[in-house]
């Protein structure tokens, strides 16, 4: 194993920025997306996992949100969320795979909604990724 402290941050040409957008609880999270679909209409809801799609297609579909706003990471390309506000349900483990999923977009904003608990894992395998 090696750490190489002095390399360039592959990230940094990435057009596209990433805020997280933390809460509470996944109960919370869930909320605060239906609250957003009903205020925002074009906004997307991206989905790393087939369970989170299930889920998120059964809230929608509860709360009388078009379900065609959930969409699943492996059947899009990043041309599709052109002209949309998009929200990541959650972190991939993998950041290059978030990058490389919106990398040929326009510039613009991507957020992610996460509880907090999950924020902290997430930012812990990504340290772990690096030092290997």
């Amino acid at each position: 194993m090696s750490l190489n402290f002095f390399r360039k941050n592959e990230t940094s040409t990435i057009t596209a920025i990433f805020k997280d957008k933390t809460t509470i609880s996944t109960e919370t999270k869930m909320n605060a997306c239906i609250e957003l679909a009903k205020l925002e209409p074009d906004t997307v809801f991206i989905c790393w996992f087939a369970e989170t799609t299930r889920i998120f297609k059964e809230d929608f579909n509860l709360n009388h949100i078009e379900i065609g706003r959930i969409l699943e990471a492996r059947q899009i390309h990043s041309a599709m969320l052109h002209y949309k506000k998009t929200v990541f349900a959650e972190h991939y483990p993998m950041q290059v795979k978030e990058i490389d999923l919106v990398k040929h977009g326009n510039k613009k904003t991507y957020w992610f909604l996460a509880p907090w608990m999950n924020q902290f894992l997430n930012i812990l395998l990504q340290k772990k990724c690096c030092l290997s």
